[in-house]
């Protein structure tokens, strides 16, 4: 660190508690976390064309295995306080005159200076920060009996996002700071110790008369200690569930779909299972340009999915659409044929 012009006496540059000076002053002191997991099947809502084929009996068996959609808002708080001691001396020595350098020990104000300073800072900061995970567990198994049969996993999704509500920082209104500073070419000509003195009630040099910070030293070393007394316990209070229902995105518009199935029966004759695609959690995406829509077309669409709110009343409203969610990178483990898009099909 380069103090500048002599005789200026800057202060440090670090004397910011807002910023951290290295990666272990940046890790937080306390990491808080709180979330809900919201879980329900969705067994009883799928399409009545879809739930007719799941009989899970007969020579040819369609049985759902899983059906459940998740949410997970969460919220992350980082707390970190800081107090710092800053001792710093600087000093100059201006070691000519006229052009002409002359030797020690001939110093004198004009040639020579001194400056002591010395700082405490306490500071604290908060950050917080809201997020929702959500996402679909769906699993339809085919098994075909006989001779020749076999079980094979027709439907097997797992999609997920991760979606960032908000975040906020926040710093002590007030840093508390201490600090005393003395020039010694000030104290000669003024006859006063120290040129800044600020106690941690935030009274300055000003505050404590002609002799500046001496007699508010002399008034601390005697005065008793405080005893400071522990802040009321924190209660909680139980908040109202359905406050987060129209808080919460959940899978909505979910795409099973499979192709045609090809097997032989007891006979030893060739069937088909024939090819199915439903939507599950059907909602509107007319309010989204063509390019953000697009519809449960194909098996290779198996697992795309829009999300929404749902209303107290129980009506879904499309936030965000698959395309919208691949493009953003939310989307996790969803296929990319979701971007496929057809204006004839009347979302």
């Amino acid at each position: 660190w380069n103090p500048g012009t002599p005789g200026t006496f800057p202060l440090r540059p670090d004397l910011d508690p807002t910023q951290p000076r290295s990666k272990v002053e940046k890790t937080p002191g306390a990491y808080l976390r709180a979330a809900a997991n919201i879980e329900y099947s969705i067994a009883n809502f799928l399409p009545s064309a879809l739930k007719s084929r799941l009989k899970c009996s007969g020579f040819v068996e369609l049985c759902l295995q899983e059906s459940g959609v998740y949410a997970k808002p969460a919220i992350d708080l980082v707390y970190s306080s800081q107090l710092s001691f800053f001792q710093n001396e600087q000093s100059y020595w201006n070691g000519t005159t006229d052009g002409k350098e002359f030797a020690l020990p001939k110093l004198t104000p004009d040639t020579f200076d001194q400056a002591k300073e010395l700082k405490i800072l306490a500071n604290s900061t908060v950050s917080a920060m809201t997020s929702l995970e959500s996402g679909l567990n769906f699993a339809i198994q085919l098994k075909v009996k006989g001779p020749f049969g076999f079980t094979k996993p027709l439907v097997n999704i797992h999609p997920r996002i991760i979606v960032p509500l908000a975040s906020e920082s926040a710093f002590s209104p007030d840093t508390k700071i201490l600090s005393a500073r003395s020039l010694a070419s000030a104290v000669v000509s003024q006859g006063k110790f120290f040129q800044e003195y600020r106690s941690w009630n935030g009274k300055n040099l000003a505050d404590f008369g002609k002799d500046g910070g001496t007699a508010a030293i002399q008034e601390c070393f005697k005065s008793p200690l405080i005893k400071e007394t522990e802040p009321p316990t924190p209660k909680s209070h139980p908040g109202n569930p359905d406050d987060w229902a129209e808080l919460i995105e959940q899978p909505c518009n979910i795409c099973v779909a499979w192709d045609d199935i090809h097997y032989k029966d007891e006979l030893n004759k060739e069937q088909v299972e024939p090819k199915g695609n439903y939507t599950v959690f059907p909602a509107s995406k007319k309010a989204f340009k063509d390019t953000d829509q697009w519809a449960c077309l194909q098996s290779a669409q198996l697992g795309c999915y829009d999300t929404c709110q749902v209303s107290k009343d129980g009506k879904l409203t499309v936030k965000h659409t698959a395309v919208q969610l691949l493009a953003s990178g939310q989307a996790k483990d969803m296929p990319k044929s979701c971007k496929i898009y057809n204006p004839t099909i009347g979302n």
